[in-house]
């Protein structure tokens, strides 16, 4: 998709230099965000992310008891701010996306700017679809666009998103 872009952002009557290439993020939900995490570090195309957003990120012990090998992951490896999120509903908490695995992933990142995880409250896996998408468009703004106003949702003395219990917990911001 970047090349693609690349393309068209060079292809009059397109994206004709519309498109930032120095301010490119990737997200995906689920098995999608375990496909971001792996765009980042191993696609020759990897150093063009400046900021990831990962929802519901399938857990390494689920992609190993599905014996998809080439699902694998390692964190440690990006080198970007990235945003983790999952619901606390029982298909996420529960399988795909427990908190054990999100912290895990959290705290192999080192290194790459502002790195944020929480789980909103009472969403199950597929919510994560839209009750994130505010605060993924904030994460977005606040680290590809320098928006300070999405920024303070995110850092700060007072994060919103860490002052916010009744829609978000076990928030982490580093």
């Amino acid at each position: 998709m970047v090349d693609r872009l690349s393309a068209l952002n060079q292809q009059p009557g397109t994206f004709f230099r519309k498109v930032d290439l120095s301010r490119i993020g990737v997200s995906g939900h689920s098995q999608g965000a375990v496909g971001a995490v792996n765009a980042i570090v191993r696609s020759q195309n990897g150093p063009a992310f400046k900021s990831a957003y990962l929802a519901s990120m399938t857990s390494l012990e689920v992609i190993e008891n599905m014996k998809w090998p080439t699902w694998r992951y390692d964190t440690a490896q990006v080198k970007i701010p990235v945003f983790i999120v999952a619901g606390t509903g029982g298909s996420d908490s529960q399988s795909i996306s427990p908190l054990a695995s999100m912290t895990r992933a959290y705290d192999s990142l080192r290194g790459n700017g502002t790195t944020v995880l929480a789980r909103r409250r009472s969403a199950e896996h597929g919510e994560m679809l839209v009750k994130a998408d505010g605060y993924m468009t904030a994460w977005f703004r606040y680290t590809l666009l320098d928006d300070r106003e999405a920024a303070a949702v995110f850092s700060g003395p007072r994060p919103e998103i860490a002052n916010n219990p009744a829609n978000w917990q076990d928030v982490r911001l580093k």
